[in-house]
């Protein structure tokens, strides 16, 4: 049976590009790491979490001007 991990990948995989791939994960990576970094401060969610908004929509635009 499939994790809640590899479904999300899967689909993934299979809806994006590896250019929107790449920014998800980014975009990840940079949530996690701030709350790892600074887990005391919740001040920094409201930045975290529109800078991976916008890595995301930066992702799918780069995908459709790479299709164009």
């Amino acid at each position: 049976m499939f994790s809640f991990f590899e479904i999300i990948i899967e689909l993934a995989i299979q809806l994006c590009s590896w250019r929107v791939l790449l920014c998800i994960l980014l975009a990840i990576s940079i949530i996690v790491g701030l709350y790892f970094k600074y887990p005391e401060h919740d001040g920094l969610w409201s930045v975290s979490y529109p800078a991976a908004i916008v890595i995301t929509a930066l992702g799918f635009c780069w995908h459709y001007r790479a299709d164009r």
